[in-house]
């Protein structure tokens, strides 16, 4: 397990360098300027559970400025019951002239796999800022602008219990950051490898925890130009899996591991990475679970929110 000093360091620095400053006293928290009655504030769905899919509506009460902080981490909670809530993971400054009206989207991402996802005309409340880990792993999402589809999985991992391996690497667009933050999050080791998952066939859920696929980047280094092979073989020995050979060149590299399982067993298989069709660069072994069946409102969900 590694030291999470370092982590929080360097998360804390992603909340100050994201685009907001703590220290700017000129912008007030959305939760402080709705309770007090001088900001009043609507939150509509846009239809979609993941990226821009809330819209707040906001006026100013004030006979003067006034200047809105709506913070990445904050959760919003959606008025129907069938229907996740919303974590957002990008802060929002707003700044409101006297008496004005002004709409602003927010990015956000569901965080209740087995309901359904918001529509057009979802309703919200602002609801509340979520404990510390979240509020700064949702700074960091800001920083970083990692793809779509691990993002939403990094926040189901930690909203319903969903395993780790779901957080999916993707080719060109690293996700390494993410997937370590939210190891270090649930203080464990992370996986060298992820599943990817069959789309679900209930249109009211958003996850079917039906797993079909692994992925993985796997560094490694040549001593010159090398042919590369990947291989998957189960504990009998049988190969299940090659894939299209490549050169790579003489130095580090990076092999981008993506293979059908949909229908393997149950159990432990060996990748072995091969050099000139012959000769062992390395092996890993990894293991195939059972489908995930995650209750509606399992998980961490109820740890979420700050308690007052």
């Amino acid at each position: 397990m590694r030291n999470l000093k370092p982590f929080f360091t360097l998360l804390l620095s992603c909340a100050f360098i994201s685009g907001f400053s703590f220290e700017n006293s000129q912008y007030v928290s959305i939760e402080s300027l709705v309770k007090s009655g001088i900001v009043s504030a609507t939150v509509n769905g846009l239809g979609g559970h993941e990226e821009e899919c809330v819209e707040f509506t906001l006026t100013n009460h004030k006979a003067d400025s006034t200047y809105v902080w709506i913070e990445a981490g904050r959760r919003l909670e959606s008025y129907d019951k069938g229907e996740q809530d919303i974590f957002l993971v990008r802060n929002e400054k707003v700044g409101l002239g006297p008496g004005e009206t002004k709409k602003v989207a927010g990015r956000g991402f569901c965080c209740q796999s087995k309901k359904a996802g918001p529509g057009e005309h979802s309703k919200f409340t602002i609801g509340a800022m979520a404990v510390a880990s979240w509020v700064l792993l949702a700074n960091l999402i800001d920083k970083y602008h990692f793809p779509t589809s691990p993002v939403q999985n990094a926040v189901w991992v930690l909203s319903n219990g969903h395993d780790i391996r779901s957080i999916t690497p993707i080719r060109g667009r690293p996700t390494i950051r993410l997937r370590e933050c939210v190891a270090d999050i649930l203080e464990i080791d992370l996986p060298w490898y992820s599943y990817g998952y069959m789309d679900s066939e209930d249109s009211t859920e958003l996850f079917s925890g039906v797993k079909d696929k692994i992925v993985a980047e796997v560094p490694f280094s040549v001593p010159r130009r090398t042919m590369i092979t990947g291989q998957i073989k189960d504990k009998s020995g049988n190969l299940l899996y090659q894939s299209a050979s490549y050169h790579a060149n003489r130095g580090e590299n990076v092999y981008f591991l993506e293979a059908d399982i949909h229908d393997w067993a149950i159990g432990e298989y060996d990748f072995y990475l091969m050099e000139d069709f012959g000769t062992l660069n390395q092996k890993r072994s990894f293991t195939v679970v059972a489908d995930e069946i995650i209750e509606p409102e399992g998980g961490l969900d109820e740890g979420l929110i700050i308690d007052g």
